[in-house]
């Protein structure tokens, strides 16, 4: 592509005619007061999503992962060229290549992350009103993944084209921000075109459609009909109507515990057999493996009394303690009793259910 610098361009119109009535000066201490908390504030928001495996997983959060890191080059690249210029009065370094990166910053990761935006709009509006189109892997790939991949690559392949590719004459002036000018691909009457209605346009529109029934949609989902249960279940554990000590069968089957991070396995309190049941949750209706108990009724480590809940921990309320089983372990490890001798020294008398908190390691 040729580069031509052109000091003195009177055919199209000149930044510094449409510059806003602010020194310099004040420019750059509201640029760099406002800029350096915000690049923070978006390093610790990204910060707080990867080292939260349930935060990274969360797919309402991978698109605000691309929008932050847009914004971030925008706020490492874009203000900082900015504040060079306020400095020197001029572009530094006064280089082709300057502008040209100034410019792919300014305009195409701004532009990108307004085609993001509009696209957490329409995810979102899955999200609430269709959810099952994301609701196996699948689907997701389908649905979720592969657009942002497409949409990704697009803004990049699209913008490094146009900005470093495009076959047009750009033009320089290193005495005004951004070089004064656009970049010579938007007055081509193809490209400026798609460029405006395709990536600024349309995205600013579908932003502000989708949004407005989001907006709304708690009232409508609160206004609907009175929901009617199914008539008839569908059996997902166990034997309907049968009871049993088989590994399929249950017998006053109590609390369960679905384990959403490892195959969605359910883990069901089987109260009169004194055990907790795992059925894999690729495979509910197969028999179940004992995990806890399975060995009659008692005080021993194998053992439980009356199991009332589960949550990776038994709560086995007649013997008046919880205990955590280890995988494959042929006995439990008693962590909270009454005589305030297990793992957190705490007494406990009859109960009725427990949660376990995670972030405090701590029994309720």
């Amino acid at each position: 592509m040729d580069n031509n610098q052109s000091l003195n361009n009177t055919e199209n119109i000149s930044l510094a005619t449409t510059e806003i009535f602010l020194s310099y000066n004040a420019r750059f201490w509201i640029l760099l007061l406002f800029d350096i908390p915000s690049v923070a504030c978006a390093l610790f928001v990204l910060f707080c999503i990867f080292i939260d495996r349930k935060l990274r997983s969360n797919i309402k959060n991978h698109v605000l992962v691309i929008i932050l890191l847009l914004g971030i080059g925008s706020q490492l690249i874009d203000v900082p060229f900015y504040l060079n210029f306020i400095v020197h009065s001029s572009v530094v370094p006064s280089k082709p290549s300057t502008c040209l990166l100034w410019w792919f910053v300014n305009i195409g990761m701004y532009d990108g992350g307004v085609i993001f935006m509009a696209w957490t709009a329409f995810e979102r509006h899955i999200i609430v009103f269709h959810e099952q189109w994301i609701s196996t892997r699948k689907r997701r790939i389908i649905v979720h993944y592969f657009p942002m991949c497409f949409l990704i690559l697009y803004i990049f392949i699209y913008y490094i084209y146009a900005i470093y590719y495009f076959p047009c004459e750009n033009t320089y002036d290193y005495t005004l921000p951004f070089c004064n000018e656009f970049p010579c691909y938007a007055y081509d009457p193809i490209m400026g075109i798609w460029d405006w209605i395709v990536n600024i346009a349309s995205p600013t529109f579908l932003e502000a459609l989708l949004t407005i029934p989001d907006c709304g949609s708690s009232q409508t989902i609160n206004c609907r009909a009175t929901t009617r249960w199914a008539t008839n279940g569908n059996v997902i554990v166990g034997v309907g109507n049968e009871l049993g000590r088989d590994s399929q069968p249950l017998n006053l089957p109590g609390r369960i515990f679905i384990d959403t991070r490892y195959g969605n396995n359910v883990y069901v309190v089987d109260g009169n057999n004194y055990r907790v049941q795992k059925f894999f949750g690729n495979s509910l209706a197969s028999n179940g493996i004992t995990v806890v108990g399975g060995n009659g009724y008692g005080s021993e480590p194998n053992q439980l009394k009356s199991p009332v809940d589960v949550y990776v921990y038994a709560a086995d309320s007649s013997n008046h303690r919880i205990q955590m089983w280890p995988k494959a372990a042929p006995s439990g490890i008693t962590v909270v009793d009454t005589e305030g001798t297990g793992e957190y020294e705490n007494r406990v008398d009859y109960f009725h259910s427990m949660f376990f908190l995670e972030k405090t390691n701590t029994f309720y």
